[in-house]
Order: structure tokens, then sequence, then C-alpha cells
């Protein structure tokens, strides 16, 4: 290819970038979000204890698998201005922006101007924990980081080790885009 041949071409690729950005096709949308598998493996386990025989419940004789109960999300944000951002989930929360709790349950909190990391941490025995997060900049998506336990040893006077051997993994998603239809409603199509 030319150097002349090349011109044409970048111009329309900046040209197609700039179209994009104008119409929003590079613009984020909160979702809700998991431990990465934990919807796949609910899903399944209502999707196999839903077998019956002649009307009668045939359960699986395998081993079944669960989903982790608690489950601690974050991610750090810088903000230009303060924003208030809607907490959803599925299960028992607790919101902290900089390790100070602001919420207890889901509701609405404020992130103030400047660096910050908002950290969640949800228990949900019953079905799958999830959050969703729904501000113009703090949002969740699959950038979050997740992990389903803090191997960070305390002492008896309630000193932190300052170390941890905690794996954290971005955060499971799908298409999930409204608060108000959490995953725990999805369910797979079934006939007889």
């Amino acid at each position: 290819m030319t150097v002349t041949a090349r011109k044409p071409f970048k111009n329309l690729l900046f040209t197609a970038c700039l179209l994009m950005v104008a119409l929003g096709a590079g613009a984020q949308q909160a979702t809700w979000i998991w431990y990465p598998g934990d919807f796949e493996v609910g899903l399944g386990n209502k999707m196999q204890n839903r077998r019956t025989e002649r009307g009668i419940f045939f359960p699986p004789f395998w081993r079944m698998d669960s989903h982790y109960v608690l489950i601690d999300f974050h991610k750090s944000f810088e903000l230009q201005y303060p924003e208030d951002v809607e907490v959803f989930t599925e299960g028992d929360c607790n919101v902290k922006v900089d390790g100070k709790a602001v919420l207890g349950r889901p509701g609405i909190f404020n992130v103030p101007a400047g660096k910050h990391r908002v950290n969640v941490k949800v228990y949900c025995q019953d079905r799958v924990p999830a959050v969703f997060i729904k501000g113009k900049n703090v949002f969740t998506d699959s950038s979050w980081l997740v992990t389903y336990e803090d191997k960070e040893w305390i002492d008896a006077s309630g000193k932190t080790s300052g170390q941890s051997g905690t794996v954290w993994l971005n955060a499971g998603a799908w298409n999930f885009n409204d608060p108000k239809t959490p995953p725990s409603q999805f369910k797979l199509n079934t006939s007889p």
C-alpha cells in the first residue's frame, strides 16, 4: 500500500471513530455484576432441579455445586464533580467509600469529587449475590474487581497484617442492564 493510499483509509477510520462517539456507540452502561461463573452455576442448578417425571419432581442424582454466598466488589474512580449513585443488590449489602461505610442496604449514596475507591460486599444465600450501581460516572460493569474471600489476617488487637492472599477477578456480567430486572429473575425456556 502506498503512502497516498493510506491517507484516505486513515481519514475514513478517523471519521468512523468520530461518528461512533457522536452516536453514543462507545457509551458505557450500568449492568448487574457477580462473581464470575456464579450466575451460570446458579442457572444450571435451577435448570437441573426443574426436571419432572410423570408430574413428580425428579432431582439430580449427581453432585451439585453452589455459588459463593459473600462477594466483595470494588473499583476506583476519579470524579471531577461529586456524584449521587444508586445501588441495587441481590442480597444484603455493605457499601463503603474509601473504607468508610456509607450504606447498609440498597439506596443512594454520594461520591465526592476526587479519587475514591467504592467497595460493596453482598451476602445472599438463596440466589447469586449481585450488585447494580447506577451513576453518571460510577456504575457497575465487568471492569469491577471481585473476590469471594479476604485472607487478610487481623490479630487480637484488631491490627491487620498488611498482607493479603486475596485473588481479585473481573466481575461476571451479561445483558442485565435494568436495575429492576435482577439476574435471579432470568429463566431458560422449557417445553414438555
